[in-house]
């Protein structure tokens, strides 16, 4: 048999499986591709990520090894991306682009882990001198188990929230502090400049009404209710200031301030605000009062 024939029996001896590797048949994947993207504050989160399922399989200990680095999906590595500089547990993140991975534990705290190269598939070419940041999280017991691994993005307060991971009967959450007060801040200023000196007052008074709702910035919005009621008196402003110091357990100073309201209020006739809002400022004086004591 001549080398010509040789190779032509070969070729089509081998046809059959070059054509299955190369089978055009596309289905869908076991591990579905998921993303959520949420905004906190001003910071857009968002995360990709392959989305594993149970499917009967002894999974926290066996599927995915304890004290091991773990990919914290399937496939790909999972990539998260912050565009605003962030706080995770407390410690600083940059804004970019991360691949995430964990170390799961059978007790004590897991570990997350940020990494800089946002390429690799799973967790085998992991490099961990590629860690932009690793920090520890309590795991927590769900009350009814999750087939499917996915990941929950929520805010907890202004500028504030969580970044969650469940699987099966398990979950740990992180931390997430944005640069929220700094944005504010400085979206304040730059709107105060574009306006005549004497409509100055109601943009401090509209961001303390907006920081009111929130306990960790009573403090901020406090201070933007002082600056807006010195640059001018009316009762929109009075009563927002009286309503942040009786949050803040200020009642002398709330009844002091709900007063000036009704003053600015009763010099101007054209105050809408006040005529619609009297009543429930005097009856708000006289509970207060009453709690100064």
């Amino acid at each position: 048999m001549n080398r010509l024939v040789l190779f032509a029996l070969l070729t089509l001896m081998l046809s059959p499986s070059l054509s299955y590797a190369q089978s055009p048949l596309d289905l869908p994947r076991k591990s579905p591709l998921a993303g959520v993207t949420f905004q906190i504050g001003f910071t857009e989160i968002d995360i990709r990520y392959s989305s594993p399922a149970i499917r009967g399989r002894s999974l926290w200990g066996n599927l995915v090894p304890y004290d091991q680095v773990w990919r914290a999906g399937a496939n790909e590595a999972t990539v998260i991306s912050f565009s605003e500089p962030v706080q995770i547990q407390g410690q600083p993140l940059a804004a970019g682009r991360y691949s995430f991975f964990a170390i799961p534990r059978a007790e004590g705290d897991w570990t997350a882990i940020f990494n800089s190269d946002t390429t690799q598939w799973g967790a085998y070419a992991y490099d961990e001198s590629q860690d932009v940041l690793r920090v520890n999280v309590p795991a927590d017991t769900l009350c009814a188990p999750e087939e499917r691994l996915h990941y929950y993005l929520s805010d907890t307060d202004l500028g504030e929230g969580t970044l969650c991971l469940r699987w099966e009967s398990r979950q740990f959450c992180l931390h997430i502090v944005t640069p929220f007060m700094d944005r504010v801040a400085r979206h304040l200023q730059e709107t105060v400049a574009q306006l005549e000196p004497a409509a100055r007052w109601r943009p401090y008074a509209e961001t303390a009404e907006y920081l009111s709702s929130s306990e960790t910035h009573l403090s901020y919005a406090l201070s933007y209710a002082i600056e807006s009621t010195a640059r001018f008196d009316h009762s929109w402003n009075w009563w927002i200031r009286a309503q942040i110091e009786a949050s803040s357990g200020d009642f002398a100073g709330a009844v002091i301030s709900a007063n000036r309201a009704i003053n600015a209020g009763l010099k101007d006739s054209a105050d809408s605000f006040f005529q619609s809002n009297q009543a429930s400022i005097r009856t708000k004086i006289t509970d207060w009062s009453s709690r100064a004591r």
